[in-house]
């Protein structure tokens, strides 16, 4: 049950401010075979000056494969992430060797 202040606390006015930009914040891919899979987003507004409107989230997850067949640009982006991930694990395997 709520109890009444002696003085009730006042916050100051918020400028209202715009987020005309969506920054994507996670992107997570799940590819259990060539048939079976999916894609999870998370994106954000963005304000021109950079801050994140982690208050207003949206996600999407739908079917990976679907997606690359549906949207020519989405089957080229995977075509390119399969291709960069041997080099990205060999790049992170020399980077903690130099750590270690």
């Amino acid at each position: 049950m709520p109890v009444p202040l002696d003085k009730p606390v006042v916050t100051p006015a918020i400028k209202a401010k715009e987020y005309g930009f969506k920054f994507f914040t996670d992107f997570a891919v799940s590819a259990k075979s060539g048939a079976e899979g999916d894609i999870f987003i998370r994106s954000v507004p963005l304000s021109e000056d950079g801050e994140l409107l982690q208050s207003q989230p949206t996600e999407t997850r739908c079917p990976l494969w679907t997606a690359a067949a549906s949207i020519p640009e989405a089957a080229a982006a995977m075509e390119a992430v399969m291709k960069a991930l041997p080099l990205i694990e060999v790049w992170a395997a020399k980077a903690k060797e130099e750590k270690e």
